[in-house]
């Protein structure tokens, strides 16, 4: 990908976070946002020990399912590969 591309991707990425941000500090939560390029599972375990985290909290319509086993999910990968605490919120029911 160009770093043009890329720079636009974060920006998009930035914007989506604004609104969630703003809803989490509204419930009294100390929210801070980060996007970052590269190989998602050491960014986010990076990020986790840079920012000296609690817990990584996380989402999956796959896990557990049968379509994990050829196509393994971020948040069961992440889950496989963490050694902080990782939250697994089940998607609401469809």
């Amino acid at each position: 990908m160009n770093p043009e591309a890329a720079q636009r991707q974060v920006q998009v990425a930035q914007e989506k976070l604004k609104p969630i941000k703003a809803d989490l500090e509204a419930l009294g939560l100390q929210v801070k946002t980060e996007v970052r390029v590269g190989n998602p599972y050491l960014e986010v375990l990076d990020a986790a020990t840079v920012f000296d985290i609690s817990a990584i909290a996380v989402s999956s319509e796959t896990i557990g399912s049968i379509i994990e086993l050829p196509i393994r999910s971020f948040a069961g990968e992440l889950m496989r590969r963490s050694w902080h605490p990782v939250l697994f919120f089940p998607p609401p029911p469809s």
